[in-house]
């Protein structure tokens, strides 16, 4: 899990607390970001002309140690019959994606509403 601390200057309205492959939405990489982005794809991802920065690979975000439990959960939004479409959303203040229905789908040891 992954934590990016509320600050001044972060427009955050409370921590957010992620998984290390979830990502931000950002309008650009630092070269360092896209450096590390091109280890795990080949092109750097986007959603509407915005980059995905992976929570586990940014220093926007700190691992979280230790062995808590965490319950978490992925949803997708209505897509219109194209099930790889993906989207960003707002959480705690931040542009986040959302994964898409293919990918909801084949996640292991998720209950279904």
């Amino acid at each position: 899990m992954y934590k990016m601390c509320k600050t001044e200057t972060n427009e955050l309205i409370e921590d957010l607390i992620v998984v290390g492959g979830h990502s931000l939405l950002v309008d650009k990489l630092s070269e360092e970001e896209y450096f590390r982005t091109r280890s795990i794809w080949e092109i750097p991802s986007k959603i509407d002309e915005k980059y995905l920065l992976l929570a586990g690979i940014t220093d926007k975000f700190e691992r979280i140690e230790g062995d808590d439990v965490y319950t978490y959960y992925h949803f997708c939004v209505e897509n219109d019959g194209d099930d790889e479409s993906r989207y960003g959303i707002w959480a705690s203040g931040a542009l986040v994606e959302t994964p898409c229905k293919r990918d909801i789908l084949s996640y292991k040891n998720i209950v279904y509403i």
